[in-house]
């Protein structure tokens, strides 16, 4: 009634008609082309496509040849070429050498361009008859074919020359041109630190793009609710709830990006994989944005598959009750993201109504799980816990030794230490020291060449040079020593009693972490 009352029922796709497309057929120099060779020459017939999104037109052309998406907003050019490029990426993937089919296909790309009779543009993908899974067997395939995807793109610290579309010798998040979810530009920009990704490129864009909304459309209350629980959370609690993914799930492998109703069968009961929005990240990010698949076979499959490849690696369910605390708090993140971006663009009632609520069950649980993070004083070179929900004890890191010079395996053990350190003694790590041994005892250790060549300054320089661009950069900080251990910690812990007001003891944990 109330839409009627309005008038503001929601359509579907561009408005762009049969008629539109043949009068593209026949001035379009470039989609005439691209028709005329794929259908041979003969005459295309256009037949419209019933369900072709909320945001495009769709048509089949020329008897099952081809399908045409269609629209006609200013920035369809450039989603549709973001689209393009994320299918030619995910087909590098279907399958591997020795496989006789493929786990899955991709739609092939035959051409995209501008419309000349209107603002907008198309895109034009081979025909491929699909269908929803239903049976057992097609979920198990379904699952089968993700976990193909994650296992075969995943970057593996041990095989630098693995084939990938983005550098293959480094760890890093995003893809290689920005893409859409709706209409919002999503950032892609290569980044080696998965938090730092997804709080910058991810979390902030959808909050302001949220504010622009709200500022040229009618305020209402609960947006600007949402806006400040929003900020909250990435302001106070995303970094240490993103910091808590163990490193070893946190290895960057490619994701479809928009698993919602993307996936489907063809004729031959093989998955089929479209519209994606692909980034490299953590496959976490991937199954627990999206809650549409919540067949138990489709998991068991996906499960099984990556054990195999994997031995050791951590199954992903959808069941909450498998997951531990942190990732329930983070897939509660994922999934506001992904609706608070939905909300910049529809900004209707439904998206509205499901981001508060979403917003202050993920605020209930964070609030005594987490501590707030506060800036520190100006002395101090760490961000001081001033409050805390649960009873926890405050801990520094301090890694000593020749560094000569720092390497990424010094930041792993280092990350790894904070995880454990989190996750296994329930423990909060506000900080983390590197403490590079005198020049006179590296001389002793290396030839005296290289020894000036990595004298302290210059190992100092690099150590602060490397924890700025690792994940939580901001707690790492180098401290020079000429020290024994036991005298630097002690040297350390007078530091902290002086400058910080800290009452703290510094002992060594590693024999603890290796057991």
């Amino acid at each position: 009634k109330r839409m009627s009352k309005h008038k503001t029922k929601p359509q579907r796709g561009c408005g762009f008609t049969e008629q539109h497309l043949m009068k593209e057929l026949l001035n379009n120099v470039r989609l005439a082309e691209i028709v005329q060779r794929e259908c041979q020459g003969t005459a295309p017939t256009v037949q419209a496509v019933a369900h072709a999104g909320w945001m495009n037109d769709a048509y089949i052309v020329g008897d099952n040849k081809l399908f045409v998406k269609v629209n006609t907003d200013e920035i369809a050019v450039d989603t549709f070429t973001a689209e393009a490029e994320g299918l030619r990426t995910l087909a590098q993937h279907q399958s591997s050498s020795k496989d006789t089919q493929p786990d899955f296909v991709v739609p092939t790309v035959v051409g995209c361009g501008k419309l000349s009779c209107s603002t907008g543009g198309f895109l034009v993908l081979d025909y491929v008859s699909m269908d929803q899974p239903s049976t057992t067997e097609e979920q198990r395939a379904c699952g089968r074919a993700l976990a193909a995807l994650h296992s075969r793109s995943c970057w593996q610290p041990h095989v630098p020359t693995r084939k990938r579309t983005q550098p293959p010798t480094e760890r890093q998040y995003g893809f290689s041109c920005d893409n859409y979810l709706t209409s919002v530009q999503l950032p892609n920009k290569w980044d080696h630190d998965w938090t730092a990704f997804f709080i910058n490129q991810r979390l902030k864009v959808a909050i302001g793009r949220v504010q622009q909304r709200l500022a040229s459309e009618k305020r209402t209350q609960k947006v600007e609710q949402i806006l400040k629980m929003a900020e909250t959370i990435a302001n106070n609690y995303a970094k240490q709830l993103l910091d808590t993914l163990p490193v070893e799930q946190a290895n960057p492998c490619l994701l479809h990006g928009d698993l919602a109703d993307n996936f489907a069968v063809n004729d031959q009961g093989i998955p089929i994989l479209f519209d994606s929005v692909p980034l490299y990240g953590p496959r976490e990010y991937e199954l627990h944005s999206w809650s549409t698949i919540t067949q138990h076979s489709f998991w068991e499959e996906y499960n099984s598959y990556v054990s195999a490849v994997f031995p050791g690696s951590t199954t992903v369910e959808q069941s909450n009750t498998s997951d531990t605390q942190f990732a329930q708090l983070r897939r509660g993140l994922y999934v506001v993201t992904h609706d608070l971006i939905c909300l910049s663009h529809f900004f209707n009632p439904f998206f509205m109504k499901k981001c508060h609520q979403q917003l202050e069950t993920l605020l209930a649980k964070l609030e005594p799980t987490l501590p707030v993070i506060m800036p520190g004083t100006e002395t101090s070179p760490f961000k001081v816990p001033t409050k805390t929900g649960v009873k926890t004890e405050n801990i520094v890191l301090v890694l000593q030794g020749s560094l000569a010079p720092i390497h990424n395996n010094h930041l792993t053990i280092m990350q790894a230490a904070q995880t454990w350190m989190t996750e296994k003694r329930s423990k909060c790590v506000v900080g983390c020291f590197f403490a590079p041994c005198a020049d006179h005892f590296l001389k002793r250790k290396l030839h005296y060449e290289t020894a000036t060549a990595y004298n302290l300054d210059a190992r100092c320089k690099l150590i602060q040079a490397a924890c700025g661009d690792f994940p939580a950069g901001a707690h790492y900080h180098c401290e020079p020593s000429g020290l024994s251990t036991n005298k630097l910690l002690h040297q350390l812990e007078q530091r902290f009693q002086q400058e910080y007001n800290w009452q703290v003891c510094l002992t060594p944990i590693y024999s603890h972490f290796l057991k």
